[in-house]
């Protein structure tokens, strides 16, 4: 009788149902680093690199870090960073799920960072929506100071907020394999 080794839950899942199984990254996120650049005239950038869509939702933080660059390197750079939560329909994973993003004011709100030359801070958002409604999005709003009088944000014409989404579930034909 010949022995084979025993195959992992999702090998077998694959082999027995012929359903294509996640490759997830090392973020233990399903979608690779993502960026996305908004450039505020003659003064700089701000850029994120992350995964605009999260999955699966383990409720584990995911890095988002977002850095402006000034043209100029010897610009004093304010990155101010307000993330919330929107369409969270249904609830969220509770209190032993808090928070939905990391902040570094005292009032929750903010996520600040600065430098010379560039500011970086280090955005997290967790992995998270209900079982019920849609899902959930999170909206990173932004403003970067480069100086006296030389302000740019996320409300200003040309520019957005950070999008980044955790959908309701992969049905529809979504291949996991992306």
């Amino acid at each position: 009788m010949k022995v084979s080794k025993p195959l992992a839950l999702g090998a077998v899942a694959a082999a027995v149902t012929g359903i294509a199984m996640p490759t997830l990254g090392a973020s233990g996120n399903k979608y690779d680093a993502s960026t996305k650049t908004f450039t505020c005239g003659s003064d700089g950038t701000v850029t994120l690199v992350g995964p605009l869509e999260l999955w699966p939702p383990n409720h584990k933080m995911i890095d988002e870090p977002v850095t402006a660059k000034a043209n100029n390197s010897s610009d004093n750079v304010t990155l101010v960073l307000t993330p919330k939560a929107i369409d969270a329909t249904g609830g969220d994973g509770g209190p032993q799920h808090d928070p939905d993003y990391n902040t570094n004011d005292t009032n929750g709100q903010t996520l600040t960072a600065s430098g010379t030359g560039s500011a970086t801070a280090g955005l997290q958002v967790r992995a998270e929506r209900s079982g019920k409604g849609d899902g959930r999005t999170y909206q990173i709003d932004w403003t970067v100071n480069w100086g006296p009088g030389r302000d740019c944000s996320s409300s200003d014409d040309g520019q957005a907020p950070f999008i980044i989404t955790v959908p309701h579930d992969m049905g529809g034909g979504q291949d996991f394999n992306k």
